[in-house]
């Protein structure tokens, strides 16, 4: 990652900030900053919780969550209570009038969050944030399920191979033409019983992609567009995708697999040497603006 990027994720922190107004010292009233509000957040959606553990979650100095905590006690909105089998821990409730507050605060929030928006889409808003959400909390491989081509994907995969490739080895506008010739003869001319995608993806976000394609001779199937997003890599999904790919191949009836590659894709050289492919060509070429070593690697099953 380079300095820019991070000076660009700096520089839509502050944006964000001040467009929600989140350095407000009386966000929605009652004298309450957006860290105060959190506190009262956290100690009404958690009946068990306990002080250290907020400042945990929250990363909050303790002696200052304390002084927090006992001016929402000062105010009548909470309690605190010692727990019977650990006297040094103290519970936190709600009073009535706490939880009344809490509903009102509730509401406020979401108007001011609404009038914050300023016309944006809250629809797209909201999906751009969970992605966002999603990308800082890595996918674990329970979560991620594997299926056919459907809507949308074949246009994911002209993109993100474009974009990917176009960032890491510099390939220029010809590698995108080369996957839509690949995709449009797939979806046009698809053997279903010899044919097939394999889309990984978790709660609506595509995270890879490989496909197993027929060749001019009957007993050679083609491994193609291999792809596995840098956010999702060091799952596993990379292997998950190969022993998917190279199964239907084998229950299909072909004996043998190839593909094509750069020597200079090593992670995926090396994987495909952990399944018994190898390298049966490699010629000097000129590719997508780049000079490279295109190899033809190969496996009999």
């Amino acid at each position: 990652m380079s300095f820019e990027d991070i000076d660009r994720i700096r520089h839509f922190n502050r944006f964000y900030t001040r467009r929600m107004g989140l350095l407000s010292r009386d966000y929605v009233g009652e004298g309450l900053g957006v860290t105060e509000l959190r506190v009262f957040y956290e100690v009404a959606t958690d009946p068990e919780g306990a002080a250290r553990e907020i400042a945990r979650r929250l990363e909050l100095d303790e002696g200052y969550l304390s002084r927090i905590l006992k001016r929402f006690v000062d105010g009548g909105w909470m309690t605190r209570k010692r727990l019977h089998d650990d006297g040094r821990k103290k519970r936190l409730a709600l009073t009535e009038s706490g939880e009344a507050l809490f509903e009102e605060l509730v509401r406020r929030t979401r108007k001011k969050t609404e009038e914050r928006l300023n016309g944006a889409n809250p629809e797209m808003v909201a999906e751009a944030m969970e992605r966002l959400e999603r990308m800082f909390s890595p996918a674990s491989p329970d979560e991620v399920s594997v299926r056919d081509l459907s809507h949308g994907d074949a246009g994911w995969v002209i993109q993100r191979h474009a974009e990917t490739y176009g960032q890491s080895h510099g390939f220029n506008a010809e590698f995108e033409l080369l996957v839509s010739e690949i995709l449009t003869g797939f979806q046009r001319h698809r053997d279903p019983d010899r044919e097939r995608a394999f889309i990984a993806h978790r709660q609506g976000e595509r995270l890879g992609s490989i496909f197993c394609m027929t060749s001019d001779d009957p007993t050679l199937a083609k491994l193609r567009l291999f792809f596995v997003e840098p956010s999702a890599r060091g799952l596993g999904l990379g292997r998950q995708l190969m022993d998917d790919c190279l199964g239907f191949a084998r229950e299909a009836g072909f004996q043998r697999m190839t593909l094509m590659t750069h020597q200079s894709l090593d992670a995926a050289r090396h994987l495909y040497s952990s399944y018994g492919f190898s390298c049966s060509d490699a010629v000097e070429v000129r590719h997508y603006g780049q000079q490279a070593v295109e190899e033809t690697w190969e496996v009999a099953f």
